[in-house]
């Protein structure tokens, strides 16, 4: 990615996409606690996978150029990288602060899914045909 303002615009899409998909397969309403402040749940989960999208794309930036590969799997380990950095994170957070009833698992694939979702509308609003990397 190019700048700062692209990390964040994908990580708002890729928020807005999780928020949305939280409540229609997960069901997820109610409010939970943040830091002391009451917030819906959706848009604690949406915030969550928002930063965590951020996070995996810093994480390419800065952790993929100090991996050793090969050429051929350049993409590869580009898209994974992404895909595992942004659902971990998601399951780590929405885990650590008890959102919703989701499984780790199915927190991850949430927030990898999300990332991946989010990516390929970014890469359409930005008319470019790169995705996940």
């Amino acid at each position: 990615m190019s700048s700062y303002q692209d990390k964040v615009r994908k990580g708002l899409i890729t928020g807005v996409v999780a928020a949305t998909a939280s409540t229609v397969v997960f069901g997820q309403t109610g409010n939970t606690n943040i830091f002391g402040i009451t917030v819906p749940t959706v848009a604690a989960i949406g915030g969550a996978n928002a930063l965590a999208s951020v996070a995996a794309d810093v994480a390419h930036d800065y952790v993929l150029p100090y991996i050793p590969f090969d050429a051929r799997f350049q993409y590869a380990e580009s898209a994974l990288l992404g895909l595992g950095v942004a659902g971990g994170s998601t399951a780590f957070i929405l885990n650590k602060e008890n959102l919703g009833s989701a499984s780790t698992m199915n927190a991850f694939l949430l927030g990898a899914g999300s990332y991946a979702a989010g990516d390929w509308i970014d890469s359409k609003v930005k008319g470019s045909s790169m995705m996940l990397f």
